[in-house]
């Protein structure tokens, strides 16, 4: 083994720097300082993205529920008014089969008025001549 005790000349050293000692202290605690920074915004970025999902999710969920009730109530509207239309519209058709009903025992009271009168008259005119005949 060599003993490396030797002393370096001058003039085979180029640029010396001091070392300081501070300025790696200084250092060090400036990365960690922003290494503990860029964790915190880590932190808070993730607790902003949580609270503006769960923001988010109950006014879209707000909005669902709202946009449901206006269709359903609209829904209900729209069926009342179908209905209304449609109870009109059996209304109208049952009072014109009414009038058809009326229409055909009034034709039907008018025929059989006739028949009876074909009937009585010439019967009733028979009946008189032959008691005049009987009587003279």
């Amino acid at each position: 083994m060599r003993n490396s005790t030797r002393f370096i000349p001058g003039e085979e050293i180029g640029a010396v720097a001091q070392w300081r000692f501070g300025d790696v202290d200084s250092a060090s605690i400036l990365m960690r300082e922003q290494s503990e920074d860029a964790a915190k915004a880590e932190i808070v970025r993730q607790q902003g993205y949580a609270e503006g999902f769960v923001q988010g999710r109950a006014q879209a969920l707000l909005e669902a529920q709202h946009q449901i009730n206006e269709f359903t109530s609209n829904q209900g509207k729209d069926a009342a008014r179908q209905s209304a239309a449609l109870l009109a519209s059996a209304q109208t058709q049952l009072d014109a089969a009414e009038h058809m009903d009326a229409q055909g025992v009034l034709d039907h009271a008018w025929e059989c008025t006739r028949q009876i009168r074909r009937h009585e008259i010439p019967s009733r005119l028979q009946g008189r001549v032959s008691a005049v005949g009987a009587a003279t």
